[in-house]
């Protein structure tokens, strides 16, 4: 069964993210994933290095993931750094490992740049990706492979990506994506659950089928929650700010109210009938083990 299938069989289905970090070393990734690993997280998604390098561990620390704790992994796969030709080969080398679920994305624009730069004989657009693997799919073309078809898993925004004029707009990205041959939506986070069933009413609403998994993280101190709002320029509830501003200085109470909100959050969330939850472990286990107790004791 491919993953995006356990949505619609198996729901609610907790998955984890983690990524390469940059030291090139896997220990924390694999420490975090045993740590949580008493959860059965249906997945693990190993994302690829910040700023567009497309220079990487994530096949090998996904390989270890599956061999050393024999869990299932989702591979990030960015346009970034890449001609077709790279792509095309690293996309065999994934499925000779056997590993047959992907999360296509553009990448990040390169270090020090504003604006995402494809590679000369690349892909500029992540539905450009999207549709190289779907043919993939369709020509059965893996040879010599483990896998003989890739599951597609694609982004969405809930509050529009950074570079789009508008949500509706993004969401047309989306529906593109979604019709080159995505098979599910993970969506970036946010601190709000009223984005995310917004979000899923209008891709619904036009034509989106596909399952849409809400992407949590569960944030810690006032700082980091600041930080994310200036970065990713997304939107905070009034409440869960005051609370914060009144537990700037002391580390613990905040801890303890980003905590609350989080598991409030995603019990919002699965009420309303998400599929999931996916789970932005930044390769740190006690934050996320906290609010899975919590949800599920």
């Amino acid at each position: 069964m491919r993953f995006w299938e356990r949505y619609t069989h198996d729901p609610p289905v907790i998955s984890l993210e983690v990524f390469p970090p940059k030291d090139g070393s896997s220990t924390t990734v694999i420490e975090t994933v045993k740590a949580l690993s008493p959860i059965q997280p249906a997945f693990v998604s190993v994302t690829c290095s910040a700023g567009g390098s497309g220079s990487d561990n994530t096949l090998p620390i996904a390989i270890e993931l599956q061999q050393q704790l024999g869990v299932g992994t989702v591979v990030h796969v960015t346009c970034g750094n890449r001609s077709r030709d790279d792509l095309e080969e690293h996309l065999r080398e994934i499925g000779s490992h056997r590993h047959c679920n992907i999360m296509a994305l553009r990448g990040d624009p390169p270090k020090g740049h504003k604006d995402f730069i494809p590679h000369a004989n690349g892909y500029r657009y992540a539905v450009e990706l999207v549709e190289h693997i779907a043919r993939i799919n369709r020509e059965g073309s893996l040879d010599g492979s483990r896998c003989d078809r890739f599951s597609i898993g694609v982004a969405g925004y809930p509050e529009a990506h950074p570079e789009a004029p508008d949500l509706t707009t993004d969401l047309k990205h989306l529906k593109a994506k979604v019709d080159a041959g995505a098979d599910f939506v993970a969506t970036q986070m946010f601190f709000d659950a009223q984005y995310y069933i917004d979000f899923v009413r209008l891709a619904r609403g036009i034509g989106i089928e596909v399952p849409i998994v809400p992407g949590v993280m569960p944030v810690e101190r006032y700082p980091q929650v600041m930080r994310l709002l200036d970065q990713m320029g997304i939107g905070i509830p009034d409440e869960f700010r005051d609370a914060l501003e009144a537990t700037r200085d002391d580390a613990d109470t905040a801890r303890a109210v980003c905590r609350d909100h989080t598991i409030d959050m995603c019990r919002q969330l699965l009420t309303a009938g998400a599929p999931g939850l996916h789970f932005y472990t930044l390769n740190k286990s006690h934050a996320t083990e906290a609010v899975l107790r919590a949800l599920f004791p």
